[in-house]
């Protein structure tokens, strides 16, 4: 004979809540306080070292580096950190050679993070979709050299 208990609402909303909490709190690292986003920005969700996962702060089109460096946000991983600098010369770039040289750049750094297993390789192929950044620029397209903006770090 089987016996079948009732359940009230209120209990299995509490046990899915509590479920959902531990696997925030396995799964997904909290943000720090000066970690939020600034509009426009989509950062790649990165796997950290203890093996939880967050948005990183730096990987992404769209990063609003000198708000971040004046905030003094940081990369998370090697990664995220590369990103950083990616960000940076592709801030001071003044013509298209200078963005695929800071590309270039990126996926040096890159690869040799990868060659000495220093980040995830989840992360790693992230970075990597640069790639296919520099395979667009490389295509001819009006288009393309039509919209390319070269933000500056320090104003004129």
């Amino acid at each position: 004979m089987v016996h079948y208990t009732s359940l009230s609402g209120s209990g299995i909303v509490s046990s899915i809540k509590g479920l959902v909490s531990n696997v925030k709190n396995r799964f997904i690292a909290p943000r720090g306080e000066n970690e939020e986003g600034f509009p426009g920005e989509h950062h790649a969700i990165l796997k950290l070292q203890d093996g939880r996962i967050r948005k990183g702060n730096l990987i992404g089109p769209g990063t609003n580096i000198i708000a971040r460096i004046k905030r003094g946000d940081r990369g998370i991983t090697p990664v995220d950190k590369i990103s950083e600098m990616h960000d940076i010369n592709y801030s001071l770039a003044n013509n298209l050679d200078d963005i695929r040289a800071a590309d270039d750049r990126m996926l040096r750094d890159v690869k040799q993070v990868k060659d000495r297993h220093l980040d995830s390789r989840i992360n790693i192929a992230q970075a990597n979709a640069i790639k296919l950044k520099k395979y667009g620029q490389s295509m001819p397209s009006q288009a393309w050299t039509r919209t390319i903006q070269f933000p500056k770090l320090i104003s004129a």
